[in-house]
């Protein structure tokens, strides 16, 4: 336990995972990226919608396919190709077992990765709350939003809330997923500049299979 706490302040005070911060927050903010009142006047920008409004609309047109692969594996994806490069692995193997030296730096690389799209998600979701005009008082017409989505009554004014919950929650494992395959590809070559690419290039290859496959 001392060594994966060890590991995950590693992986969240270095640059790394402020990237991933950063990379999390523009994946939210690129459906308003060609705004210039986005940036220019805010709180004009944001108060012509509700918050729920611009949360569905950042998150469905939002690049997050690419990004989180991309956000999850810079706080602490990298490690095994650190410590083989270093030689700090032959040290570390020295003094506990193989089995506890990959799970400890494994599960931290996981939670980093995902601690740190949750920052840039919580910063985002902030900026909305404070920004954001008044919910819709269109009843009607929110009711049939819920219906014809697959969220249902998730969407409706009482339960967005979850709905937020649940999204963010997506990301979260899809972060923590990701950094794992990061940390499978740096034990086939411990080279950094080939995990990063192998990432991306799985990432897009998988979005373009589900894209035939269910037709998105």
């Amino acid at each position: 336990m001392r060594d994966f706490l060890r590991q995950l302040q590693r992986g969240v005070s270095n640059g790394g995972f402020l990237a991933a911060v950063a990379l999390t927050l523009y994946s939210w903010w690129f459906v308003n990226s060609n705004a210039s009142l986005s940036l220019s006047d805010p709180r004009a920008y944001f108060g012509s919608g509700d918050f729920s409004y611009h949360f569905r609309v950042s998150l469905e047109l939002g690049f997050f396919h690419t990004a989180i692969p991309l956000a999850a594996m810079l706080p602490l994806g990298f490690w095994l190709c650190e410590e083989i490069s270093t030689r700090y692995i032959d040290l570390a193997l020295g003094r506990q077992n193989l089995r506890g030296y990959l799970s400890g730096r494994m599960a931290a690389a996981a939670l980093s990765g995902a601690l740190a799209v949750l920052a840039g998600s919580l910063i985002y979701i902030l900026w909305l709350l404070l920004l954001s005009g008044p919910a819709s008082t269109d009843e009607a017409l929110t009711r049939m939003l819920a219906e014809h989505s697959v969220h249902g009554w998730r969407l409706l004014p009482g339960y967005f809330h979850v709905y937020v919950t649940e999204s963010v929650a997506r990301l979260l494992l899809s972060a923590m997923v990701w950094a794992l395959v990061a940390c499978g590809f740096s034990a086939l070559w411990p080279n950094k500049a080939f995990v990063f690419v192998a990432v991306f290039a799985a990432s897009v290859l998988l979005d373009a299979l589900v894209g035939a496959l269910f037709g998105q």
